[in-house]
């Protein structure tokens, strides 16, 4: 629904129904992200982790694909990939810190 609007039984306007389902997705795999950090549930977070990616991702697809180049759009796919990465490997060295474990990395 946050693609498609118009398969939605909501008697809306379709750009309203899609933002309305993107943000409920942001919000609720946010919100996931933060549950799971918070109560060391580590399917928790990750499930959230890949939602929130691929909302983003999708968002970049419409907002970005039809206006630049493929290569550079690819190459900020990569980038932002890099940096989720280096993030949640913060993540998990400051969760093991506070646990009382061996920070790796």
């Amino acid at each position: 629904m946050a693609i498609w609007g118009d398969g939605s039984y909501l008697v809306a306007d379709r750009d309203l129904i899609e933002g309305g389902y993107q943000l409920a997705g942001f919000i609720l795999s946010a919100l996931a992200i933060g549950y799971g950090i918070r109560y060391h549930n580590a399917e928790v977070t990750n499930t959230g982790n890949v939602f929130f990616v691929i909302f983003l991702y999708t968002k970049f697809f419409d907002w970005w694909w039809d206006i630049m180049p493929k290569y550079l759009f690819f190459l900020v796919i990569g980038l932002t990939a890099l940096l989720f990465l280096v993030i949640f490997k913060r993540l998990r060295g400051s969760a093991n810190v506070e646990d009382g474990g061996v920070a790796t990395g």
